[in-house]
């Protein structure tokens, strides 16, 4: 079996059995973010004030990082007090989720039907400042779900309905009234998670790329999106030089941490399956490895594409070293990987 086979066999196997049926792709580590943008399961089905577009939209407008989120960053309140104090404390950058967390009347609702709140309802998001968020889509886009986002609004798609005022309205009209019914407020800094998880970069770079998933790619897209990107790099170049050596040899470690990791069922916090700790004590993720894979895969790629253009350029008679220095800047990058894959320094 030559080497080019061999990569890609290593390849398919680590998509199938570590990504396939393991979530690897798991969007949250916290359990409170989860909770406050998806609900609680079971009790996040109609009525509930949730849909199904919902994370998707904050992912979209915040360009946070939803996986590395940790419930300390995420502050829970008082729904009046939010009300009353965030608009004087940096308000428009801060998000606010509303909750009711048991059931309850609403005294404002206009019938018997949007008299009762259960459990678990979203009622809003607003922002510091008081203001409600609602859910937009950009116009001729291909998947809906995908590309919505949250925008400034009546908040009628986030949470309960607010506009009207007659029967069947629920007369939660404002944020003043919604933080009234609500049991707790999440607040999140979205200014601070930005410049400390921001991801409009790296989100920019894999639009425009479509390499890799997004946070809620499914398990069978990811593995068809990738396995597609995989077979093509390799076709577009024989695996025969040293570096191929080195990207070899890195997926197969990495490989092999993440089905050992998986075969064993060795779980962290908030249910991660972990594959090992990093040099500074931390635990590595199944998720982490496979996101390093990725990383590994971007540099492999744009090494190719320098070499062969610095190839093309030299047969060309062009006097440039643009695409032999890019490509051994790229070479660099994956050496560095390598290092890093043999102590497990990918983890957050």
């Amino acid at each position: 079996m030559n080497t080019t086979e061999i990569l890609r066999n290593l390849i398919r196997e680590e998509v199938k059995k570590a990504l396939a049926g393991h979530s690897l792709n798991e969007a949250f580590a916290s359990p409170i973010l989860r909770k406050i943008l998806i609900g609680i399961p079971g009790k996040n089905g109609y009525g509930s004030g949730y849909s199904k577009e919902i994370a998707q939209a904050f992912y979209n407008m915040s360009k946070v990082a939803l996986d590395k989120v940790e419930d300390s960053e995420i502050q829970k309140m008082d729904p009046s007090l939010a009300y009353k104090t965030l608009k004087k404390n940096g308000g428009e950058n801060l998000i606010v989720f509303y909750i009711s967390e048991q059931d309850k009347a609403n005294p404002y609702a206009k019938d018997s039907y949007t008299k009762q709140i259960k459990a678990g309802t979203l009622l809003g998001i607003a922002s510091g400042d008081n203001q409600f968020y609602s859910m937009g889509w950009p116009k001729h886009v291909t998947s809906r779900q995908k590309s919505a986002t949250m925008t400034p609004g009546t908040g009628d798609n986030l949470g309960v309905g607010k506009s009207g005022s007659g029967y069947g309205s629920t007369g939660l009209y404002n944020v003043k009234r919604v933080s009234e019914i609500a049991d707790v407020a999440y607040v999140i800094d979205l200014s601070n998670l930005k410049d400390t998880k921001g991801t409009k970069e790296k989100i920019a770079l894999r639009t425009s790329q479509k390499a890799g998933a997004v946070a809620f790619m499914s398990a069978k897209d990811f593995k068809n999106d990738n396995l597609k990107r995989y077979q093509q790099i390799l076709r577009d170049k024989a695996a025969n030089s040293p570096i191929d050596k080195i990207v070899l040899d890195t997926i197969g470690l990495v490989s092999d941490s993440i089905k050992q990791g998986v075969g064993n069922l060795t779980t962290g916090a908030y249910d991660s399956i972990i594959v090992g700790t990093n040099p500074r004590g931390r635990e590595v993720k199944a998720s982490d490895a496979a996101n390093f894979l990725r990383q590994v895969l971007d540099d492999y790629e744009r090494y190719i594409q320098y070499s062969k253009q610095a190839k093309e350029a030299t047969a060309n008679g062009i006097r440039s070293n643009y695409y032999s220095e890019e490509a051994n800047q790229y070479a660099l990058y994956l050496k560095q990987k390598a290092n890093k894959a043999k102590t497990m320094d990918y983890g957050w």
